[in-house]
């Protein structure tokens, strides 16, 4: 049994949830979940990401992808050493060498889907296995010279080096899942989401990834459920 966890009670929904976040309407109904996760967080911490369908999940790879290029450009502007500078050129190339159509725009965009990219769906898979390692690469070279601790704020850092699910098999698809993001709080944000019942929580650096598969649970326990079965099972607790 889940006790209850301090209740804020500080939010609007204009606060804590950012215009381009997308909503599912129903099983589950990802507004409904967030006006009951609201009240148990703080001001400082906000919902970045909810509910992507496929086409948004291959969209959020050129976000990525254009977030990647944008601070592997940042990066190679400092005094790293000449190994790192090679890995980061090596990284940019990778990245070019399948760029979306635009190739901007994305990642300062006020709705998720816009632009749209003309890409064929083989490029834009070929795009995530490629970004993938790149991402992977660019963690190895922060981590190395401790860019994000060197360069804050960390989490423009940290998301650009963040795996990104393959698309359409993110669990944003199911609309249970949100991300929250508050600087310095990520051990705050997995407390709490814990404390609400989540089935997930992941903590990507940049933010902290929540999953309630059996819906926002204020002071009731988990059920018995499917580990398996990645759709919704919050109506396992209603009466």
């Amino acid at each position: 049994m889940n006790s209850e966890p301090k209740v804020y009670a500080e939010h609007t929904w204009g606060s804590f949830v950012r215009p381009a976040v997308r909503l599912k309407a129903s099983d589950p109904d990802t507004k409904a979940l967030i006006e009951q996760m609201m009240p148990y967080f703080p001001l400082s911490c906000e919902v970045i990401a909810a509910f992507l369908d496929d086409a948004d999940q291959f969209w959020k790879v050129n976000y990525h992808w254009e977030l990647l290029s944008l601070r592997v450009g940042m990066a190679m502007k400092l005094k790293l050493t000449p190994a790192s500078i090679s890995i980061l050129e090596g990284i940019q190339k990778n990245l070019n060498a399948n760029s979306p159509n635009p190739d901007h725009g994305y990642t300062s965009s006020k709705k998720v889907g816009e632009p749209h990219d003309r890409s064929s769906l083989a490029k834009i898979t070929e795009r995530w296995t490629s970004l993938r390692g790149d991402k992977a690469n660019f963690r190895k070279i922060l981590d190395t010279e401790k860019i994000a601790e060197n360069h804050p704020p960390s989490e423009g850092w940290d998301l650009a080096a963040a795996p990104v699910a393959r698309p359409g098999t993110s669990k944003h698809g199911t609309g249970y899942a949100v991300d929250i993001l508050g600087r310095g709080k990520n051990q705050l944000i997995k407390t709490i989401g814990s404390a609400l019942g989540a089935t997930v929580v992941f903590d990507e650096k940049s933010h902290v990834h929540i999953e309630f598969k059996q819906g926002v649970l204020v002071a009731k326990k988990q059920v018995a459920d499917d580990r398996d079965n990645g759709l919704w099972s919050g109506w396992r607790h209603l009466a």
